[in-house]
């Protein structure tokens, strides 16, 4: 099977006018000319084949993301620091937004693509990862919020966070058994790794 996908090598960036996209599924039925234009679209992501080979173009680049309902046009808008992986966790259902897991349950994994809006280089890890946050946040004010699966209007990210001492507790307390159970799941991304 053919893979479906795109990238413009020349441009990093999203652009704002919906004329370049051969797919007007993904366009929302707002104002389309402002609304930004993905650089790489992803298909095929009920096939593992087709995943697989998409390791290449995301695995270690971080950047500014979506996964768009092709049948209703709501996206979720998202940012990752490895774009691959992020795609591996939403596929797998760890670490996911349970609006769009519930989509994708619904409709099926082969009504939705991944897009990249925009690449982002990192500098300082701290500086860029706020600025990340930030751009992520400006993807998602472009659209409708209720065009969206996403829960908040603006992007948040626990890195960096520190566990309260009553938090700590609490997972010391935790059952070894919920313990390993997690563990175990998250070796599950292994095979798509």
């Amino acid at each position: 099977m053919c893979n479906s996908y795109s990238i413009n090598t020349q441009r990093k960036y999203s652009t704002y006018s919906s004329s370049t996209l051969n797919n007007s599924s993904l366009s929302s039925t707002s104002d389309s000319s402002s609304l930004p234009v993905p650089i790489s679209v992803l298909n095929e992501l009920d096939n593992t084949s087709s995943v697989l080979s998409y390791s290449e173009t995301l695995r270690k680049k971080a950047g500014i993301y979506c996964l768009v309902n092709t049948i209703n046009n709501k996206r979720y808008i998202g940012s990752a620091k490895d774009l691959y992986l992020r795609l591996i966790e939403h596929l797998s259902n760890k670490k996911s937004n349970i609006a769009l897991q519930n989509a994708i349950n619904k409709y099926g994994l082969d009504k939705f693509s991944f897009c990249i809006y925009e690449y982002f280089t990192y500098h300082s890890k701290v500086v860029s990862h706020k600025a990340l946050t930030d751009l992520e946040t400006s993807y998602i004010k472009k659209y409708p919020f209720d065009s969206l699966y996403n829960f908040m209007i603006t992007a948040t990210s626990i890195a960096g966070y520190k566990h309260t001492d009553e938090a700590k507790l609490k997972l010391r307390g935790m059952k070894p058994s919920l313990i390993i159970q997690c563990m175990v799941k998250s070796t599950e991304l292994s095979h798509w790794l």
